[in-house]
């Protein structure tokens, strides 16, 4: 997280005050994870097209440590969407580190986790969140439930508290 987003999580302010959705504690399979970051960032774009794009390497869940945002276009942020082998290529490496994605309005977070290859004997594979607005919870529900994974929703505060390493 960078400065901002720490503090309105610490005061439960928006977004922190709305919902995450969520894999829960589970891994998918990186092309699962890359055809659901997809979706989901394409209805993003549709909402959030005119906003400046800002991307993190979210620490909050390896020590907590805060760092900061840069500014990014959608293209670039696309870029990573590609295929596998590019959304791999976008990973932090470290551990725990999640790849965040938000507006200057701040109207979402998402974030993305790759595994290393050698993290788990599965293969690569990932997770991700999307905390949001209430009001577009029903539509990225569908969106989520087109690929067939299993979610969970959140309150984001809580969601942001648990999983806290810091």
């Amino acid at each position: 997280m960078d400065k901002n987003l720490n503090t309105l999580w610490e005061t439960s302010s928006y977004p922190f005050n709305q919902v995450t959705i969520h894999l829960g504690h589970e891994y998918i399979d990186i092309t699962d994870l890359l055809l659901c970051l997809q979706k989901v960032s394409l209805f993003l774009k549709k909402y959030f097209t005119d906003s400046k794009i800002y991307l993190n390497h979210d620490w909050h869940e390896h020590d907590g440590f805060i760092n900061n945002s840069m500014v990014i276009k959608w293209n670039d942020y696309e870029k990573s969407l590609l295929d596998t082998q590019s959304l791999f290529d976008s990973r932090d490496g470290d551990d725990y580190v999640r790849i965040t994605i938000y507006p200057e309005n701040i109207g979402f977070i998402l974030r993305y986790y790759i595994s290393e290859e050698d993290d788990v004997n599965i293969g690569i594979c990932g997770t991700f969140d999307l905390t949001i607005d209430k009001i577009y919870l029903n539509d990225i529900s569908k969106l989520i439930e087109s690929t067939g994974m299993q979610y969970f929703i959140s309150y984001s505060k809580d969601y942001f508290d648990k999983n806290y390493s810091g």
